[in-house]
């Protein structure tokens, strides 16, 4: 046993350099609306210092400290679009349906204060009448690899939004727990009506 405990430990310890998250994002969504309902939900990304610091040094090729625009465009193709096979980390219901996130636009990233920011918007027209519609919204990985962290209810706002009714509220969802039943989802529910 005690010439085993050495392994034992040895796997104990990479076992847990895959038990937590290797990349910390502090996130916001802003719902924007339209005169028909919902036009979609824009996001914006703020990552931790170490993986910033790593697409800084990859993609910002002249060191200036700033991304151009074809800088963002390989940031955008080598270091975001991949989020698509994951529905870019977003899980959205209307009305108990899951929805499927099949493209975004508007994708933009720069340096603040040295982090790496990335902001895009998610397009979904979700018509809204006199009729309460339920939606909800959360960003998170399931997998854990990523740790979506908003800090508070103003990390989630509207836009737009003055010819409606709406009221939010946030919640851990114990019933989609992931991660070895740890992690609980931050879902945010939005209940919506025409003025």
């Amino acid at each position: 046993m005690r010439k085993l405990l050495p392994v034992i430990i040895i796997l104990l310890l990479l076992n847990n350099c895959y038990a937590h998250p290797h990349m910390f994002i502090t996130p916001s969504v802003e719902v924007v609306f339209d005169n028909d309902g919902i036009a979609g939900f824009k996001q914006q990304w703020i990552f931790d210092d170490m993986f910033s610091s790593s697409i800084i040094a990859d993609y910002d090729k002249n060191r200036d400290g700033k991304l151009s625009l074809p800088e963002i465009k390989v940031i955008e193709k080598e270091a975001f679009s991949y989020t698509s096979e994951q529905n870019y980390f977003t899980k959205l219901a209307v009305n108990k349906k899951n929805i499927v996130i099949n493209k975004v636009t508007d994708f933009n990233a720069w340096i603040d204060k040295g982090l790496l920011v990335y902001s895009f918007f998610v397009p979904y027209k979700i018509p809204v009448s006199k009729q309460n519609s339920k939606i909800v919204v959360a960003v998170y990985d399931f997998t854990y690899y990523v740790a979506f962290d908003f800090k508070s209810a103003k990390d989630f706002s509207f836009k737009n939004a003055e010819k409606y009714n709406y009221k939010i509220d946030m919640y851990n969802n114990t019933t989609k727990k992931y991660y070895y039943g740890q992690i609980s989802p931050l879902e945010f529910i939005i209940n919506v009506s025409k003025k």
